[in-house]
């Protein structure tokens, strides 16, 4: 028999064994000498011999090696099929209930966010500018250009990397499903070499669970975002907008682009900064001239830019012009609009327009670092927004800073753009933090007066009114209407009497303050919970004990203090009045009745209603007395004698200076008295 030697094995012995075999004496195929080894492996790894014809064997040789290293994890088998539902379990016990608490509340909150980093002090005003975007979108319906939008983060420049926090939130809890970004996210004056810009990575890192954002570059990011070494575009490009590529991204030859929203029916054009370099901004200016040429019919066109307004100082940001470039620009986009030709300019070369089909709906950017809005001459509205970063442009302004740890941190905005009346173009702008919330509509169609106003919050005499809980009619000059929600101010501030009261609420659009009235009908304000009294009195079974006990199970009153007046018991002539301020007894009515102080500070001016069901078998009472420091001054018995079940509304006269109100309920002996919906209101 022959084995292959070539065994390719470090195990020394084992090769040794295949030698041992190979030299084994030969048995003929049917030879008297042919015999036959078989070999055997006990548990311990020893490899031993036998053969048929009592030849010596082979020694026995211990084959087990040293241990090897684990081997890789073998593939999931099979899920198994579904076992038999069991049986139904007993019903557990009932668990305790459980109040959440604010910390609950806000975790809970801000995970529905997306991002449970966002504070606290954050939460109340990102939950109402959600509800504002909410509402706006579900006007608009399909008729819309809408987007989550920020611009100046500036994000090593005091910044409090809030931004991407804020938007996320709002991106989980509104329809919003992209996020454009204004430029100048580059430090001011800092060096842009490769090293320097790594902290750009830590912003993408923030924001890459934004859905579709895209940027466009500002005058930082154009200048301050070059090196010798690069070329600067491609540079700058593999910073900003590389990591931004989507295939619905079309490109100029610059850093400029556009994308379209078939859904919206909107072009949204991306216009690079430039300034400075003719043939850059005529190649970017053909771009946009062909680029909205190309527009299908009826659809909306949206310009995005850093730059639409140059301040002359940042210290007055709004005190400036609209620069030469952005200024043809915009000249290029009214002439579209009137589908008018143009003339050719220092930026664009003669364009004609006569056969355009849609509309540049309005223009958005930043730069100046305050809200502030303009229009071109043909009215197409430039909104300008504040920047997201704290810094201080020292020495010409601190205008643009906010205070970290506050909501003026930040600034992000919701821009909802609803084109459902053609003629009046409503563009609700949501301000987020620092950012201003505002309408912003074409020029020439300007709010003249608001109408039918009506009011949904709480009427009761001394509530505070909520401005924003009006809704009324805004009518345009040019004939069309528009209804909203919240006024810009109202006067008086509180609900001051019971029934009409006249409030003035004013409502600014733009550079327009419109100003209208409505009537809020008052209602009585319950001023006491008088709730403890709601019982079953039975005389000869309570007596003073129970006066104590149902004040003292929940406030556990002990000498009566309500505003500055302490409830002086002994100044009183009230027979009865115990000296501990909480129970006051009443002589000679069947041996019980219990009091409750009340201090009303303002009955000079006011009277009130005390109002209570009652249910009586006989002799049961009910009365009340008012007292001041000079003794009693009006007493009456409100329900005297009752069989059976009855309301009382009594209005207690008004009286000069305070009074302690002192409530009674008594019954003649073995009688019951039963109160419920015990209440006090002003008149």
């Amino acid at each position: 028999m022959s084995y292959n030697t070539e065994f390719q094995n470090n195990n020394g012995e084992l090769q040794e064994i295949l030698n041992t075999i190979n030299d084994l004496p030969e048995a003929s195929g049917s030879g008297e000498n042919g015999a036959t080894f078989t070999p055997s492996v006990s548990e311990e790894g020893v490899l031993s011999w036998t053969n048929d014809k009592g030849l010596d064997n082979p020694d026995p040789v211990n084959i087990k090696g040293e241990k090897g290293d684990k081997g890789d994890t073998g593939a999931t088998g099979a899920t198994g099929a579904t076992g038999a539902k069991g049986d139904k379990g007993d019903k557990g016990d009932k668990g305790d209930s459980y109040t959440l608490t604010a910390t609950d509340k806000t975790e809970i909150a801000t995970m529905i966010g997306g991002d449970v980093s966002v504070p606290t002090y954050w939460q109340s005003e990102l939950e109402t500018k959600a509800d504002a975007i909410q509402t706006a979108m579900e006007k608009a319906g399909k008729n819309k250009s809408a987007f989550l939008w920020y611009t100046d983060a500036h994000w090593v420049n005091g910044n409090s990397k809030m931004s991407p926090k804020l938007l996320n939130y709002l991106y989980m809890n509104t329809p919003m499903n992209k996020v454009n970004f204004g430029g100048d996210i580059i430090g001011d004056t800092l060096l842009a070499t490769r090293e320097e810009m790594k902290y750009l990575y830590e912003w993408r890192k923030a924001i890459k669970d934004l859905p579709n954002h895209h940027s466009v570059f500002g005058n930082h990011d154009m200048f301050d975002l070059s090196s010798v070494d690069y070329e600067d575009d491609n540079y700058r490009y593999a910073f900003l907008l590389a990591p931004e590529e989507s295939s619905d991204m079309v490109m100029g030859d610059g850093n400029y682009y556009y994308i379209d929203n078939p859904c919206e029916k909107t072009r949204y054009l991306y216009i690079a900064y430039l300034v400075g370099d003719g043939t850059a901004m005529l190649k970017q200016g053909q771009f946009i001239c062909d680029a909205i040429k190309a527009v299908p019919e009826g659809w909306h066109i949206v310009a995005i830019a850093h730059r639409w307004w140059q301040y002359s100082k940042s210290s007055t940001p709004t005190s400036g012009a609209i620069s030469a470039y952005e200024a043809e620009m915009l000249s290029i986009f009214d002439a579209y609009n009137a589908r008018e030709t143009r003339s050719g300019s220092n930026y664009f070369y003669t364009q004609d327009f006569t056969e355009a089909k849609g509309k540049v709906e309005f223009c958005i950017g930043g730069h100046i670092h305050v809200d502030y809005d303009i229009e071109s001459e043909g009215g197409i509205p430039v909104i300008i927004t504040t920047s997201d970063t704290n810094q201080n442009r020292v020495p010409d302004s601190t205008v643009d800073c906010g205070t970290v740890g506050t909501i003026t941190e930040s600034a992000v905005y919701g821009i909802i753009a609803d084109y459902n009346d053609p003629q009046n173009t409503k563009i609700t702008v949501v301000g987020v933090g620092r950012g201003t919330s505002r309408v912003v509509r074409p020029s020439g169609i300007k709010p003249t007066s608001i109408t039918d106003i009506t009011y949904s919050g709480n009427t009761t005499i001394g509530a505070t009114i909520d401005k924003s809980l009006f809704s009324f009619t805004v009518n345009y000059s040019n004939g069309t209407t528009d209804t909203v929600n919240g006024a810009t101010s109202v006067s008086p501030a509180t609900i001051g009497v019971v029934g009409n009261n006249t409030v003035t609420v004013t409502y600014t659009e733009g550079a327009t303050t419109l100003s209208g009235t409505a009537t809020i009908v008052g209602t009585p304000v319950p001023v006491v919970n008088l709730l403890n009294l709601d019982r079953t009195y039975v005389t000869g079974t309570v007596g003073e004990s129970i006066g104590k006990s149902y004040l003292d199970e929940s406030k556990a009153y002990t000498n009566v203090v309500q505003g500055t007046q302490a409830f002086n018991a002994s100044a009183c002539t009230v027979s009865g009045v115990s000296e501990d301020g909480v129970t006051v007894k009443e002589a000679g009515i069947g041996g019980m009745s219990v009091a409750y102080p009340v201090y009303l500070p303002d009955i000079s001016t006011n009277s009130y209603v005390l109002s209570f069901d009652y249910t009586g078998d006989g002799s049961s009472r009910v009365w009340y007395k008012y007292a001041t420091a000079n003794g009693v001054i009006d007493q009456n018995v409100l329900a005297c004698n009752k069989t059976g079940s009855g309301h009382i509304d009594y209005t207690i006269p008004s009286a000069s200076g305070f009074a302690w109100l002192l409530i009674f309920v008594g019954a003649n002996t073995g009688k019951t008295t039963t109160l419920s919906n015990v209440s006090l209101t002003k008149a």
